[in-house]
């Protein structure tokens, strides 16, 4: 046991030492659980499992008293009763329920929200580092171009244009690869707080889907969203909200009976039929004083109608704009593919290199096409993993249950700390 400690020990020294701290993608996925505003959301669901609905029947009750010139003998004593108005205490209790499964909802909203966060700042980080590696490798080669240029100074094919258009070239490309750098910096401090570490980040890349995966995994994607969807839920429960207290408006429109007292005269205490009595308050039918909150609550539910319908045609249209966006992008990545694989680049650039007396600049021209062509085969294939996480947010599956790392091969299952997201 003390031989595997160390060895674990000496391991971890050899990676800190590296300068780069790598991490797993499903262990970064799983820091959502830990985003800012979750915390404050289960604050209130807490709180609302810690409360209940109104008081059954009634809505308050009353205890009044009344003197007589102050004296004790001459006292009043009166308990009054407001009860609810018809259905207004179911209606109440529907609105507690809903309340507490929209936090809920709102919820997971947030942790889905939170999720794809990091699937953007995951693609982002690996397609900036890549991004960076080859431009490193384009700037070798523009620097290799202007040397050999200044070679040729004094040459009779010389040009001072090309010399000075591969030196703007260059210049260009350091910047460009300064900004990439700064960038992936940004990004860089963002993962390391969701971490909370200071190390350089690296992701464990052996297991990420390539882009056949993605076009294989398509037709999983249904032409509408279900209705599981976080989005739907929540706005179902948004609607459902305010159709509740439309109806607890109504309901308390119906209260018949205004009060019911119970009173107790002190002074006539030794006549029980004259210390007691009773009174009862009734509201007259044609007076409604609350027409106007009904009118609002009634409108509010109507706009709440109106935006469910409208987020259910919107979620199925960019449905099917992402499919068909992400499938552009597979065939302009195929294409670009087959085109590299056709021109056998590589071997050209050795054949070329053995012939004698061969113009450099040729040589270089060869190696600056295959390095475009890279680096427009990654734009796209960022475009394709952007796509992608797109339509798993479209569709709702970024968040679904059992949690999985959808941009892993085997689809592994994400664990936090508190244990597995079921």
């Amino acid at each position: 046991m003390k031989i595997l400690k160390l060895l674990l020990l000496f391991f971890f020294i050899l990676s800190c030492s590296s300068g780069a701290f790598e991490i797993q993608i499903s262990a970064f996925l799983a820091t959502a659980e830990n985003d800012y505003l979750l915390p404050y959301q289960n604050e209130k669901i807490h709180f609302l499992n810690s409360s209940s609905s109104n008081t059954p029947f009634l809505d308050r009750v009353e205890f009044r008293t009344e003197s007589d010139e102050f004296e004790i003998n001459r006292q009043r004593y009166s308990v009054r009763l407001y009860p609810n108005g018809w259905g207004e205490t179911e209606a109440g209790k529907k609105i507690y329920d809903v309340t507490l499964q929209f936090n809920k909802t709102q919820y997971d909203l947030l942790f889905h929200q939170a999720l794809k966060k990091r699937y953007t700042l995951i693609v982002d980080f690996l397609h900036t580092g890549t991004m960076i590696e080859l431009h490193k490798k384009l700037m070798v080669l523009y620097e290799d171009r202007v040397t050999a240029f200044k070679k040729n100074i004094n040459s009779l094919d010389f040009d001072i244009n090309d010399l000075i258009e591969a030196e703007d070239a260059l210049i260009n490309l350091k910047l460009e690869l300064m900004d990439m750098e700064s960038m992936k910096r940004g990004i860089e401090d963002v993962i390391r707080v969701r971490l909370n570490a200071k190390e350089s980040i690296k992701f464990d890349t052996d297991k990420i889907i390539g882009i056949s995966f993605i076009e294989k995994n398509l037709y999983q994607f249904n032409r509408t969203p279900d209705m599981d969807n976080v989005y739907l839920r929540n706005s179902s429960l948004s609607l459902e909200l305010a159709r509740s207290r439309y109806n607890l408006e109504k309901s308390e429109n119906k209260r018949f009976i205004s009060f019911f007292e119970a009173s107790y005269d002190n002074e006539q205490r030794y006549d029980s039929e004259e210390a007691f009595s009773l009174q009862l308050g009734v509201n007259l039918p044609f007076i409604n004083s609350n027409r106007l909150e009904i009118n609002r609550r009634k409108l509010r539910y109507l706009a709440e109608k109106g935006e469910n319908e409208n987020l259910k045609a919107r979620l199925s249209e960019n449905l099917q704009i992402v499919t068909n966006v992400l499938k552009s992008f597979i065939r302009k990545h195929k294409v670009l593919l087959k085109k590299k694989e056709n021109d056998h680049i590589e071997s050209s650039i050795k054949t070329y290199s053995q012939i004698e007396g061969l113009n450099p600049m040729i040589l270089l021209k060869i190696k600056e096409s295959s390095l475009k062509r890279d680096i427009a085969l990654e734009r796209i294939k960022y475009e394709i993993f952007k796509k992608y996480i797109e339509l798993l947010d479209v569709t709702g599956r970024l968040s679904d249950k059992p949690l999985k790392n959808y941009i892993s091969m085997d689809l592994e299952e994400v664990t936090t700390c508190k244990g597995e997201m079921k």
